[in-house]
């Protein structure tokens, strides 16, 4: 049976949410999660995804790929700092250090 005519089916049987439905046929790429935000918090995701022609989904997926991104750049600062305060480097020189390399 193709995928439009499962889905048909599960909508006779009552199965009316898609999600519902990729989960029953194990078709899902995704995974759902629940959490819970302020309704002011939810108000702005609302409006912003509207403003985007956007889903909530692909507006948090999209803040949520952001932030992993963010966080693991922090954590190279932060791990090159260390470095940096180790070998006695202050921030003045690492130009010049990163200059001479690159000649």
């Amino acid at each position: 049976m193709d995928l439009v005519r499962q889905f048909v089916f599960r909508l006779q049987q009552g199965v009316s949410r898609p999600s519902t439905y990729y989960i029953l046929s194990g078709t899902r790429k995704t995974e759902v999660l629940t959490f819970s935000v302020p309704p002011e918090m939810r108000k702005m995701i609302d409006d912003l995804a509207k403003q985007e022609s956007r889903t909530r989904s692909e507006l948090i997926r999209e803040a949520i790929r952001r932030y992993i991104a963010e966080e693991k750049w922090a954590q190279i600062y932060r791990y090159a700092e260390q470095k940096a305060l180790e070998k006695g480097i202050t921030e003045d020189q690492i130009e010049e250090i990163i200059a001479a390399e690159r000649e």
